[in-house]
């Protein structure tokens, strides 16, 4: 199996990994720029510190066989994260574009407060 970059992949049960390396130093030079791009990214976007932090920790670089992989494991935090001073809400596998009316805050921290005792990932 081949991918857009004609790229061999490894074959695992049901699926091939291909990696990123071909594809970081077809956009970014290398894994090393593909990084720093990651944090510049991370460093412009409207979000606290605490929240960028939670971030870095759980993103990591690795090999399986051959290909270069990045896992990016975001985890809830304690307290609801902000963008850009608004709180949105994720819904399955999608994040509702709309924030959260500040009418609806204290309900909203009620629900969070209640989720976050039974939420199994972190």
């Amino acid at each position: 199996m081949q991918n857009n970059l004609s790229i061999n992949g490894v074959p695992v049960q049901s699926f091939y990994i291909t990696g990123i390396g071909s594809e970081t130093e077809k956009y970014h030079k290398d894994i090393d720029a593909y990084q720093q791009k990651l944090q510049q990214t991370l460093d412009k976007e409207p979000i606290d510190e605490e929240t960028t932090r939670l971030i870095q920790r759980n993103v990591f670089f690795s090999k399986y066989h051959d290909k270069d992989f990045v896992v990016m494991k975001i985890i809830r935090g304690e307290q609801p994260s902000e963008y850009n001073g608004e709180i949105f809400v994720r819904k399955i596998a999608n994040t509702d574009p709309s924030p959260i009316d500040k009418k609806d805050i204290y309900k909203f921290h009620i629900e969070f407060s209640e989720q976050s005792k039974r939420y199994p990932y972190n």
